[in-house]
């Protein structure tokens, strides 16, 4: 007869460490990593209040969410904003002796108004969300929404 042998205390627990050290690994460490943040995902990590500031060497972020390490994937941004009938390039204050590039901030859930111009792209800033256009002339009308204007006479 075959004697059934029980697993020792000992290969127990080496076998619990190795599947939490394994689940540590797959699941934790990637969250750890430094990876550029995209310009259409700020919307989503400032909401509901927050505000990213990018200065030529560094990135301030505000948050209600606990985030730290974060680059953005962002080069030589200009703004403009709708400013009495036309597109106006604005330029930032300095802060602490440092040139903003960039400013972007949410306010109770709605972000700022503007078209960022930058060698990735336009993006379109609505307050409630960040687009992505491969033009000029398409940043234009989906941040006016020419295609839902009326015709020339066709309101009252």
């Amino acid at each position: 007869m075959q004697k059934v042998r029980a697993f020792s205390l000992v290969e127990l627990l080496v076998v619990v460490i190795l599947i939490g050290v394994m689940t540590f690994t797959l699941v934790r460490l990637p969250s750890w990593q430094k990876s550029a943040l995209q310009v259409e995902d700020l919307y989503d990590l400032l909401y509901p209040q927050g505000e990213i500031i990018v200065f030529e060497d560094s990135i301030e972020l505000h948050s209600e969410r606990d985030v730290k390490g974060v680059t953005l994937a962002l080069s030589h941004p200009e703004v403009f904003r709708f400013v009495e009938g036309r597109f106006e390039r604005v330029d930032f204050a300095e802060k602490n002796g440092r040139k903003i590039l960039f400013r972007y901030r949410v306010h109770r859930g709605l972000g700022d108004y503007f078209i960022l111009v930058s060698d990735q792209g336009f993006y379109v800033f609505k307050p409630l969300g960040i687009y992505k256009t491969d033009a000029w002339e398409k940043a234009k009308e989906l941040f006016l929404l020419a295609e839902y204007a009326p015709e020339a006479g066709g309101y009252h």
